[in-house]
C-alpha cells in the first residue's frame, strides 16, 4: 500500500464527527489517518455545501502542490440544494445556504441568523424570503444542480490527479452521481445513505459506525493500489 503523509478529509457534518463525543479522535479520518500513519487534515463542517468542499479542496491543492504527491484526498458528496455563495457586506464565503429544508418558522430564524452573521442586519428579512422564494422556483432545477455537481466532481478529480494526489470520493448524503465510472468512488452502503439509518440522535454515524466506516476506506484503498 502506497505511504502517505497527509490525508485530506472534506464535506459536511458526516465528516466533520458531529454528534461524537470526541470527534477530532472518533471520526473517521483521524482513524485512518492513524492507520496509514499520516497526518489527517479535516475540513468538514457542520451544514456544509458541496460548492465549499470544491472551493476549499481546489484552494488546499492550489497552495500545497509539494505535498500533493504524498496527499490522499477523500471527499464525502452532501445534499444537492446546499449552496456556497459570497457577502459582499462582510466579505464572507457562505458555504452552508441551505435552500430546500425549512418550514416557515425555522426559514425566518435561519435568514434572521444568517442577515446577523453575514450582512450585519442590513437586510430586509421579508425581501430575504422573496428573494428565495423567486430564487428556487425560477432559478434552481434539479437536473441542472446534477449536472453541475458532475461536472465539479470530474473538474476536482482531474485537478487532483494532474498534482499528483490521490482522491476519493463518497456520498455522505444522497445520490446524485452518473460519473462514477470516471472517479474513484466509494460505495459503502448499496442502498445508499439516508440520514436516519444511522445511530445518532440527529442522523450522524456514531463512533463504532466511524471505526467501520474507516475499516472499509481501509480496505478499499488497499484494494484499488
Amino acid at each position: 500500500m502506497k505511504r502517505y503523509k497527509y490525508l485530506l478529509a472534506n464535506g459536511c457534518s458526516f465528516v466533520k464527527g458531529d454528534e461524537l463525543k470526541n470527534e477530532s479522535e472518533e471520526r473517521f479520518s483521524k482513524l485512518l489517518s492513524s492507520r496509514l500513519r499520516c497526518e489527517e487534515i479535516n475540513f468538514g463542517t457542520s451544514g456544509g455545501s458541496n460548492g465549499q468542499t470544491f472551493r476549499t479542496t481546489f484552494d488546499w491543492i492550489r497552495n500545497n502542490r509539494k505535498k500533493c504527491k504524498d496527499t490522499l484526498i477523500i471527499i464525502g458528496l452532501t445534499e444537492l440544494f446546499r449552496m456556497d455563495w459570497w457577502s459582499n457586506i462582510t466579505k464572507q464565503h457562505i458555504g452552508h445556504l441551505h435552500l430546500n429544508w425549512f418550514p416557515p418558522v425555522r426559514k425566518s430564524q435561519y435568514m434572521e441568523k444568517i442577515n446577523k452573521k453575514y450582512f450585519e442586519n442590513i437586510l430586509d428579512t421579508r425581501e430575504m424570503h422573496n428573494f428565495f422564494h423567486y430564487y428556487i422556483k425560477f432559478f434552481l432545477g434539479e437536473e441542472k444542480e446534477i449536472i453541475k455537481l458532475n461536472n465539479n466532481v470530474l473538474g476536482l478529480n482531474g485537478y487532483a490527479e494532474k498534482n499528483d494526489a490521490d482522491i476519493i470520493f463518497f456520498n455522505s448524503i444522497g445520490d446524485h452521481l452518473f460519473c462514477k465510472d470516471e472517479i474513484n468512488f466509494f460505495s459503502f452502503n448499496p442502498k445508499n445513505n439516508k440520514k436516519d439509518r444511522w445511530t445518532c440522535k440527529k442522523g450522524h454515524p456514531n463512533k463504532d459506525e466511524h471505526l467501520k466506516l474507516s475499516n472499509m476506506l481501509y480496505a478499499h484503498i488497499n484494494k484499488n493500489e
